[in-house]
This record gives structure tokens, C-alpha cells and sequence, in this order.
């Protein structure tokens, strides 16, 4: 049985490559700015050409419950589908992985609440 709603037809060209063995993160909390404010992340120089979506893997903690980073495609304005990790319980570690859609320079936007004590994205592969 199908689930309802739109279904996409990957192109035979389409291809999902992984990163490898990655030895550290490739982003940490001072890479972003965090003032509750949507802004633009430029992944270019991880991502090849021609990316249409990165597979991230993020970790988040901090002192208090509740803050948190989304990511949805750059250019799109509404919060429903988006990949999100949140602090839920104070001083654990959160960790969320999902696809998010990058545009055609390769920048995805983002929405950090309140800066972390600790902050990781391990871009862990793509589809071209």
C-alpha cells in the first residue's frame, strides 16, 4: 500500500555518493549565527555541482532544554517541512539526520535559537 500524496520519480542519473569516513565535523557552532533568524548557509565547498540534496547528521547540546537549529531549502519560507534537532533534555546530547534540499549554489537556510555549548554537522553525502 502507497501513502497518499505527491510521489517523485527519481531520474535514472540521479546518484547518492557518500562522504567517506569523515575524522571530524564539518561545522561547529561558530560557523552560524544564532539569533532566531532564518539566514542562508553556503555548503559549496563540501558539496560538488549539481548537488540537489545533503544528508547531515547534527548534534546539539547545551545547559537547558529547548534550544535548537532547523534547516529547509534556501528560498522556501515556511517551517512544515524542514529537519530540525532540539535540546530536549538539559546538558544531553540531541542528534538528528536527515535530507535537506540545497539550491542550485549549494546553500541551504537555517534557524539557530540559541547558541549551544556544543554544535556538529557532519555532512555524511549527497545526490547529484
Amino acid at each position: 500500500m502507497w501513502a497518499s500524496g505527491q510521489k517523485t520519480v527519481v531520474p535514472d542519473s540521479s546518484l547518492h555518493v557518500s562522504k567517506g569516513d569523515s575524522a571530524a565535523a564539518d561545522y561547529d557552532q561558530t560557523d552560524f549565527t544564532w539569533d532566531n533568524t532564518w539566514r542562508e548557509k553556503d555548503m559549496s565547498s563540501i558539496l560538488p555541482a549539481d548537488t540537489k540534496e545533503a544528508y547531515l547528521r547534527i548534534s546539539i547540546n547545551h545547559s537547558s532544554a529547548g534550544p535548537n537549529m532547523m534547516f529547509r531549502k534556501n528560498g522556501y519560507s515556511n517551517e512544515i517541512n524542514i529537519g530540525k534537532v532540539v535540546v530536549n533534555i538539559a546538558n544531553q546530547v540531541a542528534e538528528n539526520y536527515f535530507w535537506i534540499e540545497v539550491d542550485s549554489d549549494r546553500k541551504v537556510a537555517y534557524k539557530g535559537q540559541t547558541q549551544p555549548g556544543t554544535f556538529a554537522i557532519v555532512v555524511r553525502g549527497w545526490i547529484i
